[in-house]
């Protein structure tokens, strides 16, 4: 069975508010604190970067992140998973130039080849 995901409350209105809302778009109160939904504990967001300091509840999205991070190895020494490299957009251009150089270059050796000057 799915579990349900959970619903947030303005503390001030009572009107329901998405998640990540900073401030309440009904009443306009801000929002400086989180509540965990398992035990109730309220906290600063800097607080609950590894879960509830109370009692140790994490959402979903915390607990994908706590898997990409590092995890130790058999001998107990962490590591970091590699990263996907990326290639800049100067990288991309001097590809694209390299390959068009060596089209150039295929097109005049077979013309050379079929006799055409």
């Amino acid at each position: 069975m799915a579990k349900p995901k959970p619903h947030y409350f303005c503390e001030a209105c009572g009107a329901q508010v998405d998640k990540w809302d900073i401030q309440c778009p009904h009443c306009g109160k801000q929002f400086d604190s989180i509540k965990c939904p398992q035990c109730g504990y309220s906290g600063h967001a800097q607080e609950f970067s590894n879960g509830c300091p109370s009692c140790g509840f994490m959402s979903e999205e915390q607990k994908a992140a706590a898997a990409n991070r590092k995890k130790p190895n058999a001998k107990g020494r962490t590591f970091s998973l590699p990263q996907p490299k990326t290639v800049s957009k100067a990288g991309r251009i001097a590809l694209v130039v390299f390959l068009l150089a060596v089209a150039g270059a295929l097109l005049y050796w077979i013309s050379v080849l079929a006799g055409r000057p």
